[in-house]
């Protein structure tokens, strides 16, 4: 059999089949050793030809990979059920390895299924939508092999630096027996770690938990790649949604026997990127990211749409294990409540001038670049989220509220909120505007908050987390750089969300809602989306609601939807609203326009509130 040390390099002829792997093959043909992986570059653009050779020439291979998977189907609910002679792994009931408390009913099907794809040497996804536990069931999977099967493995769990604290306290909750080590933290604290490892003979820990920010150190590359893991489990799997990165080729070299994809975003942009998760998990089964780009491509693919949709569940039906909070707990349903903001007259006015720089761009008389373009693009977003973000600090206190339409309604729903004890969390993808919501806060002493961003190390993070979520704790504001300062974190004690400014990928803000929106929440959850009027927000939001739409396609519904360049759509984006801000409106002085924003503001919040507690 192939040493699992050992790259397997796959040419053209042989890439999905590949002679030479033969031996590392269960009878259905799945790869058996998850060794280094090799892929073939990636082609963005694909031209007919290349389509017309993989629809005629190459049909034998999609119809292997569709009857292979059809196997694995079965093969995993034969795996599932009971034996007459209790033989089975199935867990029927909460394992009592698990010391704090009892798994949830999906929690157990969950872990019967990841045993299932382990007794059948398969990679997973395990693809729960935030808030479900999938961490507690991958502690049970690993505390079922080492403490019930005796396997005595070595587990490398890579994960954002936000959730280190969380995973190594759910451990110590759920499996204290297993010895867990961390990876982490400055270059000395590290090396101390490795020496502590290396040195102890036999090893004395089970499980190692490292972010990826380390994965790409030198020093850490070396180390990883010195031992033949049981398994890869990747926390946020889709940080390698895109093959050609760093981070995605050095984890991809790393040697495992199983490799296991966490996520509760499984499709974020485009089925490219879910190719590059399968290729992470069954290598050899998609080698080639032309072939499913082009079996599963929306466009390509219109006139037989029932045929490839079916196809694609065929494929992701083994491979991949997906329950919503709605399915399968009874958790309070949240409000989503998008609240169209009209803009102030020093915001109208700098948008208007942004847009007049460039009207070449706008009335397409010159070439765009898209450099230039995305440029535009953030002038417009900062524009429309405060214009005090074109002068930086200090900020204008006095006018931090009147300069912007955005923060007018936050004031006003703030003020709603603390009258009714609510408890909320503000997001941003600007640390620039999480200054000025601070210089704003600074004005209401009333107003106890906590921040978090990429800036807060892990230590000053969990006491905060803790500390907003003590149940006599004073804080009222929670405040969190989207992408950054909010993953992995618990935060039910808030039942408020708002969400200053949405993230062109849709599941970011989703991801956000999660700290409040999951398991032990007890209120019903309310989400404000601040949108400026006839701006490129707006836009944005129509684009986000297509990117949620592609990913109901593949992982919970039956629609399509055709897809849209990142440039026109990026052109269509700054050009939205640009007849209305242009317009020279003689109705209304700027004096006047402020009065009339400050007015629809107040009307739009007291409706928004007008039937809440």
């Amino acid at each position: 059999m192939r040493d699992h040390n050992e790259n397997i390099q796959f040419d053209e002829s042989t890439k999905f089949t590949p002679k030479n792997a033969i031996a590392n093959r269960n009878e259905f043909g799945v790869n058996l050793v998850a060794g280094p992986i090799s892929l073939n570059p990636l082609k963005r653009k694909i031209d007919a030809n290349t389509i017309a050779e993989v629809t005629t020439h190459k049909r034998g291979r999609f119809d292997n990979l569709i009857n292979t998977m059809k196997c694995i189907s079965k093969l995993l609910e034969s795996s599932l059920i009971p034996t007459k002679n209790g033989s089975s792994s199935t867990f029927i009931e909460s394992p009592t390895y698990m010391e704090d408390g009892q798994l949830r009913p999906y929690q157990i099907t969950g872990l019967n299924w990841l045993i299932a794809l382990h007794e059948n040497n398969l990679g997973g996804m395990l693809a729960d939508e935030t808030g479900l536990g999938k961490t507690i069931q991958v502690i049970a999977l690993i505390g079922y092999l080492q403490l019930v099967r005796k396997v005595d493995g070595r587990y490398l769990i890579i994960v954002p630096l936000a959730t280190v604290t969380n995973w190594e306290s759910e451990f110590l909750q759920w499996c204290p027996s297993l010895k867990v080590v961390s990876i982490y933290g400055n270059e000395s604290v590290r090396q101390q770690v490795v020496n502590k490892i290396l040195n102890v003979r036999p090893f004395d820990w089970d499980v190692c938990i490292t972010t990826y920010e380390t994965c790409k150190l030198k020093f850490s590359r070396k180390f990883f790649a010195t031992f033949r893991w049981d398994y890869v489990i990747l926390d946020e799997g889709t940080r390698i949604k895109n093959e050609k990165t760093v981070l995605a080729r050095i984890i991809r070299r790393l040697t495992a026997k199983h490799r296991l994809i966490l996520t509760g975003i499984p499709l974020n942009n485009n089925l490219h990127e879910l190719w590059a998760l399968l290729s992470f998990l069954m290598p050899n089964e998609f080698s080639s990211s032309i072939e499913f780009c082009v079996w599963f491509d929306d466009d390509a693919c219109l006139d037989q749409e029932e045929t490839v949709l079916n196809n694609l569940y065929t494929v992701l039906q083994p491979l991949m294990l997906r329950r919503l909070k709605s399915e399968v707990e009874k958790i309070p349903p949240y409000e989503d409540i998008n609240v169209l903001v009209n803009i102030t007259n020093f915001q109208r006015e700098c948008y208007r001038e942004i847009l007049i720089e460039n009207m070449d761009i706008i009335d397409g008389t010159n070439v765009i670049k898209r450099g230039r373009l995305n440029s535009l693009f953030m002038q417009l977003r900062k524009c429309t989220n405060h214009p005090h973000l074109f002068y930086g600090p200090p900020f204008r206190p006095r006018r931090i509220v009147e300069d912007s339409g955005k923060m007018i309604v936050l004031d006003m729903i703030l003020a709603q909120l603390k009258r009714r004890k609510s408890r909320v969390l503000i997001f941003s993808q600007f640390t620039g505007i999480m200054d000025i919501i601070e210089n704003y806060l600074s004005l209401h002493p009333e107003y106890g908050y906590c921040r978090i961003d990429g800036s807060v190390n892990i230590d000053e993070r969990t006491s905060r987390i803790a500390e907003f979520q003590d149940p006599d704790s004073k804080k009222f504001i929670f405040l969190l750089c989207t992408r950054s300062g909010g993953l992995g974190i618990n935060l039910t004690a808030a039942d408020s969300v708002i969400i200053y400014d949405s993230d062109w990928n849709p599941q970011m803000d989703l991801q956000a809602i999660s700290r409040v929106h999951r398991i032990g929440q007890t209120k019903a959850v309310r989400v404000f989306r601040l949108i400026a009027k006839n701006t490129v927000d707006e836009k944005m939001i129509q684009r986000a609601d297509m990117k949620l739409r592609l990913s109901n396609i593949v992982i919970e519904s039956h629609v399509k939807s055709r897809s849209v360049t990142p440039e026109r759509f990026l052109l269509s984006t700054v050009r939205f609203g640009t007849d209305t801000i242009l317009s020279n409106d003689s109705h209304y002085d700027g004096v006047e326009w402020d009065a009339l924003v400050q007015k629809n503001s107040q009307i739009l919040v007291d409706e928004i509130f007008k039937n809440q507690v």
